[in-house]
């Protein structure tokens, strides 16, 4: 198989993939609440607990998947969006120092927003 790689705007190559594992958490969530429906019949439980399943493997896939990304950045929206770090935490564990952290963050969240709009 051939891969071909694209360039991607200044924030896409930051967050390309926050968006949709955002997406993915917000399924898993649901098929949750839709598995506490005590009017759900067996086939449509049946089908929600697959299709559970399946976003859990995915999950698991894409989580590492996504711990394999080297840039400071991407280690930085890892560890807060999936690992649910605080900014403090992650400054320590890759040794930098709470100030530099922040205004990274602060810096690809600016970027994130301005490559939405």
């Amino acid at each position: 198989m051939k891969i071909i790689k694209k360039r991607l705007k200044s924030g896409e190559d930051m967050s390309f993939w926050l968006k949709d594992y955002s997406i993915l958490l917000n399924k898993l969530d649901y098929l949750l609440f839709k598995l506490t429906d005590k009017k759900l019949s067996s086939a449509e439980r049946t089908a929600a607990e697959g299709e559970l399943q399946y976003c859990l493997d995915r999950k698991e896939q894409f989580e590492k998947l996504v711990s394999k990304f080297h840039s400071i950045e991407q280690k930085i929206l890892y560890e807060k969006y999936v690992n649910s770090k605080t900014l403090v935490q992650i400054a320590h564990e890759l040794g930098y120092s709470e100030h530099y952290i922040h205004n990274k963050h602060s810096q690809i969240k600016r970027l994130i927003k301005f490559s939405e709009s």
